[in-house]
This record gives C-alpha cells, structure tokens and sequence, in this order.
C-alpha cells in the first residue's frame, strides 16, 4: 500500500456569547475521512503559541478504528513543536501505512502471519 496522506485540522475558533469558556483543541489529522491522530497539551491552541512553539510539551496519540471499537494509543515520547509531532506522525504512517484500520504496526502483523503465536501441536 502506498503512504496515506495524513491531513491535519485545527478545530475552528470559539464564537458565541459564552465563547470565553471554551478551550480551542490542538491539531487532529485525517487519513480519508477517517481520524487517526490528535495532538494534546496542557495548554489551550493558539496560532500564535504554535508557531513561536511557546507551550508544554506536546503529547501525540494515534487512534485505529478495529471492528467497531476505538483504540488509543499514545506515542512515548511527547515532541517540542507542533511541526515536530506532525513529522513523527507522517513518518509513524510512513512505516505502518495500515495501523489506523488495523491497530497492529507492521513488525506485529508480520509476527501474527508468522504463527509464532500459535501453540504447538503434537504429543506433549
């Protein structure tokens, strides 16, 4: 399979009368139409905080839809810049270009088709 074009969000600006109450969320990125990574931090998106990368550190989870059912995953080590955390997130994709339908990377699904898992068979 070819390397899936990962498309970051921002979610748009609060607007209303009780818009000060609400917290922007950091970036989200799409494979399709299907979400398979956000960004979080302690601290409330800005542009502004984003580009001078005057933030906490930035935590980066991934997201697989398997059967129905949601799995989160979250990278180990958090990235300093939201440039950073997108790059770490291509290149993730890059290698395991099947993970957001799977939730296996590809060393796993290789060890699976492998049957090394299996129990032996015969007498014991």
């Amino acid at each position: 399979m070819a390397n899936p074009k990962v498309k970051w969000v921002v979610e748009a600006k609060p607007t209303g009368q009780w818009r000060s109450f609400q917290e922007r969320r950091w970036t989200q990125a799409y494979i399709g139409e299907q979400w398979v990574a956000y960004v979080e931090c302690e601290q409330e998106y800005s542009l502004r905080r984003a580009k001078v990368g005057n933030h906490d550190p930035l935590k980066i989870c991934l997201v697989a839809e398997v059967n129905g059912k949601r799995k989160r995953v979250r990278m180990t080590k958090n990235a300093a810049t939201l440039d950073e955390a997108k790059a770490r997130v291509s290149e993730f994709f890059a290698r395991n270009p099947d993970w957001h339908l799977t939730g296996k990377t590809k060393d796993e699904q290789e060890h699976a088709q492998s049957g090394a898992d299996e129990e032996p068979t015969g007498p014991r």
